[in-house]
């Protein structure tokens, strides 16, 4: 049927059109799809291929801007490129509303919704809040993770989306909504993300013994060469996928599903209040008092406040680090993820203006966090229940003020030519800096101390460094020393992704077997990964995941 509308010019057609599109971001679509369906020619006349300028407006009218434009080159957000891009998040939406878990475009869909969180400012989370991202993605992970209750089966579903959802609800979520979940929802969530976070397949960790752990940096305001990783899932060469995004298929590499469960179950495990022990001394004077030594009940409480970070949870003003990535609070929100987005786009340099898995000096500060002990499975053991059954063996404290040393220029690095961590020449109790750098094996290596200043303006992309090297060194405050015992740290930031390796090593016993903490720093608040002994090494052993966290 024909309409006066056709004998229109296109271009007074769509100015009609624009019309018609709300200037309050969520007001729906229907004018401009009523006037679509008027008839084939107007439909084709306002079609995203002709019209990409109009769907491009609707875009910049619905969701957040400022995080493309400073992360892309400005020749990827054209029109149609925009244009494209909004018919996959109201794809993306429409799934989340119809409470779909299935179809053969739902790693697309996880890649939409987990790129919208990275880009987030306001808009985006509005647009996810109102259609029920955070339910959705709370049942697509139990009905993933329910097709996966053994390690047989577990490594059949799909690791992308099931870490995809992991991680967009960890980044959707504060831990006031992880407290409202009901005891039973927690109790589940903890049982189906077992398998994730203490699996040692040699799809998911191909260390022998990943024990997870949490390492938060402190909120008190007087503290506060590219191998595959060997922990890690999904962030070897061979997990990077072909997604579209802005109209163009980019090579991306998944976040790994290891973290986001290791998060996760610190955060459900912190519902329950840690029990502070009855028969401890009240505080160290009391116990200095009763001449005894250790943690006292004063420790133990302030224990229980170091929680799980969470992106979602408030940031407290001003904020008590300096050198924390997010110590500008008022940069736009999505710069939290900045490193998350880098790490995952990076195969995709071309497209980048400015892209880094690490900024120097996120990790200087105090970091206080817990860590976990797995259960041993002996390897080849037979049994027919699931070795997921025993849950983590308590959790234990972990303190540390770091420092971070940068090496830049000319100057060459300290060398770590052995890609296993403990055979590197340098062990925490004799590193010591002295000046210009340190001294290892006779031979002396220029670093610079990075302090507050120099951290701002990195961090601002203010400064521009030819940095070779990025070396951290940490010990337990005094403090915590008196009821945890002593430990020093001493490690490096793998640039090219910003993998974490630390060695630790107590204070008092020079001979003390190190013990290694690896990970990554995840939206500038949580330090995340495993650890594992010496001996565990030695033996090969198939210790789980213990894992530490750190709150920011």
């Amino acid at each position: 049927m024909s309409s006066p509308l056709e004998r229109v010019p296109r271009d007074l057609l769509q100015y009609i059109a624009r019309l018609t599109v709300s200037a309050s971001p969520f007001e729906s679509l229907t004018n401009l799809l009523h006037l679509l369906l008027t008839n084939s020619t107007i439909y084709h006349q306002l079609s995203v291929q002709h019209s990409p300028h109009l769907y491009a407006r609707v875009f910049q009218l619905r969701f957040d801007t400022v995080a493309p434009r400073r992360r892309l080159h400005a020749s990827l957000l054209t029109d149609s490129s925009l244009a494209g891009e909004l018919i996959l998040r109201c794809r993306l939406l429409r799934r989340i509303r119809r409470r779909d878990l299935t179809g053969l475009d739902i790693e697309q869909d996880m890649w939409t919704l987990y790129w919208l969180i990275l880009e987030n400012e306001t808009l985006n989370g509005a647009h996810l809040m109102r259609a029920g991202s955070s339910e959705y993605l709370l049942e697509l992970i139990r009905h993933r993770l329910r097709q996966g209750s053994t390690e047989e089966q577990f490594m059949d579903i799909s690791h992308e989306a099931l870490s995809l959802a992991l991680w967009s609800y960890c980044l959707s979520v504060s831990s006031r909504d992880i407290a409202d979940l009901t005891p039973e929802v927690v109790q589940e969530l903890l049982a189906l993300i077992r398998p994730v976070a203490m699996s040692t397949h040699k799809d998911f960790a191909l260390n022998p013994s990943p024990n997870p752990f949490h390492l938060p940096k402190s909120r008190s305001p007087h503290a506060r060469e590219q191998q595959p990783c060997s922990i890690f899932p999904c962030n070897r060469p061979d997990c990077s996928n072909d997604i579209f995004h802005y109209s163009r298929k980019w090579h991306l590499r998944c976040p790994d599903v290891l973290s986001a469960a290791i998060i996760m179950t610190f955060a459900l495990k912190e519902i329950v209040p840690l029990q502070v022990p009855p028969h401890l001394p009240l505080d160290r004077a009391s116990a200095i008092a009763q001449n005894r030594a250790g943690p006292t009940m004063v420790d133990y409480r302030a224990l229980a406040t170091c929680r799980t970070p969470l992106f979602n949870d408030p940031i407290a003003e001003p904020s008590p680090q300096p050198n924390s990535s997010a110590m500008c609070l008022n940069l736009p929100r999505s710069t939290r993820l900045e490193e998350d987005f880098s790490r995952m786009a990076l195969v995709s340099p071309n497209a980048l203006i400015y892209g880094a898995s690490y900024t120097p000096g996120m990790l200087s500060g105090l970091w206080e966090g817990t860590f976990m002990i797995c259960p041993i499975r002996s390897i080849g053991a037979n049994t027919s229940n699931s070795p997921f059954t025993e849950d983590f063996v308590g959790r234990k404290p972990m303190y540390c003020q770091m420092t971070e040393y940068m090496c830049s220029g000319q100057h060459v690095p300290i060398p770590t030519e052995s890609h296993e961590p403990f055979n590197w020449d340098y062990h925490p109790n004799r590193l010591l800096p002295i000046k210009g750098g340190f001294q290892v094996s006779s031979k002396i290596f220029h670093y610079e101390k990075l302090d507050a200043t120099t951290t701002r303006l990195l961090a601002r992309r203010e400064m521009n460094y030819d940095v070779k090297d990025i070396l951290v060194l940490g010990e337990t405050p005094d403090v915590q020393e008196e009821a945890w015992g002593g430990y020093r740290f001493a490690g490096k930031v793998r640039l090219s992704d910003g993998f974490i390796t630390l060695k630790r090593v107590s204070k008092d016993i020079l001979d003390d077997p190190p013990w290694l903490f690896e990970g990554y720093l995840h939206y500038g608040a949580a330090f995340v990964g495993t650890w594992r002994t010496h001996e565990q090494h030695v033996r090969n052993a198939s210790a789980w995941a213990d894992g530490f966290i750190h709150d920011g």
